[in-house]
């Protein structure tokens, strides 16, 4: 049995039981990895071409003093799940950020649900439980999917409001938001990339560019300051390998590249 990323096993000894706890480890080594199931095989080809370049909007001096103060304490980032959400946009983030804090980087990320740890059904089958919810870290990933399938994922979260409402609050207590693929859906509707330029996938982007206040950008992924957005799928790791350069160092960065057999994106 796991709880909180921990798994109990449950000894009979002398017609008593006794358990005990270990933890779950994550490929990288990280304990309190998320809980998953899957109801079929699927095998995911890992991205290796070389992409575009991302957007970086004066960044340099919000960001760097933002990393400084977090340096002291760890930052904390929270990658959000909901029913709907696409695997590789919550995971692949979710493990570049693990290996970070497994090379020595104060980087502590955690699969979070809303308001509940109750187990989700993600977009391609797979059942993630939350390790916890949704508090008040340094940084929020919101992932992407569903939104072109006009039910479930990021559809729901945009017309439920909940998710943004709550993204809205952090953001303007200082939390950096970011988002992967669809999820941009999320922040436009919240008002988050109000006079911002930013991306999303490429089958919403005309759905972003609906938004009169939004520039719409085709990099990679776009580094707002206070706001990043990074387009399909597997431009999430290219965003959270950018993330822990911020707020690790590039050393860090290019060693979990390394490690994940990753080309990742440059900014421009």
């Amino acid at each position: 049995m796991r709880k909180n990323g921990w798994r109990t096993e449950t000894e009979t000894s002398g017609g008593s039981e006794k358990s005990h706890s270990s933890p779950v480890r994550h490929r990288c080594g990280i304990r309190q990895s998320p809980s998953i199931t899957t109801s079929h095989r699927c095998v995911v080809a890992r991205h290796t071409a070389a992409k575009p370049g991302s957007t970086i909007e004066g960044a340099d001096s919000y960001l760097s003093g933002l990393a400084d103060a977090m340096a002291m304490t760890g930052t904390t980032i929270h990658c959000c799940l909901f029913d709907g959400v696409d695997e590789l946009d919550v995971l692949g983030p979710y493990e570049v950020f693990s290996c970070a804090q497994r090379t020595g980087a104060s980087i502590e990320p955690t699969v979070v649900g809303l308001d509940s740890t109750a187990p989700i059904q993600a977009n391609h089958g797979t059942t993630i439980e939350p390790q916890a919810t949704l508090g008040t870290p340094d940084v929020v990933v919101v992932p992407g999917g569903g939104w072109s399938d006009d039910e479930g994922g990021v559809r729901v979260q945009v017309e439920d409001g909940a998710l943004g409402d709550r993204l809205v609050q952090l953001h303007g207590n200082g939390t950096v938001i970011a988002s992967v693929c669809t999820g941009a859906m999320v922040l436009a509707h919240a008002g988050l990339l109000d006079g911002k330029t930013a991306t999303t996938h490429e089958t919403a982007k005309r759905d972003l560019e609906a938004f009169d206040a939004i520039t719409v950008s085709e990099d990679r992924f776009v580094d707002a300051d206070d706001v990043l957005t990074a387009g399909g799928v597997t431009s999430g790791i290219d965003l959270a390998l950018h993330l822990t350069e911020r707020f690790g160092d590039e050393t860090t960065a290019e060693t979990v590249a390394s490690e994940l057999a990753y080309d990742r994106a440059r900014s421009v």
